[in-house]
């Protein structure tokens, strides 16, 4: 069964997206920052990750860079949520190898488009 870490500060996103991706069949990881995330990506090494990059703590970039610098879990995945719009937000993610950026507000069909 395919895993998947989500990592968000809001709880109502983060269980809407868990209780869908449940729904398709993966097996679903929640935390709520990017401390417990990197802890749980280490010891669970999930195949993929779903991230908020606004966190209180370590955001999404901070937990992006430090993944990509292990061995063990620079290669997952790494897909980031954010409602922040600008193309400068949205370059730093991809120099920093994200795969995907997907806008914050949570449309079933773009997860299902993103995830396939």
């Amino acid at each position: 069964m395919i895993s998947v870490l989500v990592i968000d500060d809001d709880i109502v996103l983060r269980t809407t997206i868990r209780g869908f991706l449940e729904l398709q069949g993966y097996n679903v990881i929640i935390v709520e920052n990017g401390e417990d995330g990197l802890e749980i990506a280490r010891r669970f090494l999930p195949d993929l990750i779903i991230s908020d990059v606004n966190m209180p703590g370590k955001d999404g970039y901070q937990l992006k860079e430090e993944l990509s610098s292990d061995e063990i879990t620079a290669l997952i995945p790494f897909i980031y949520l954010t409602s922040l719009s600008e193309r400068e937000d949205s370059r730093k993610g991809m120099a920093l190898g994200l795969m995907i950026i997907l806008q914050n507000r949570f449309r079933q069909k773009n997860y299902n488009q993103r995830l396939k």
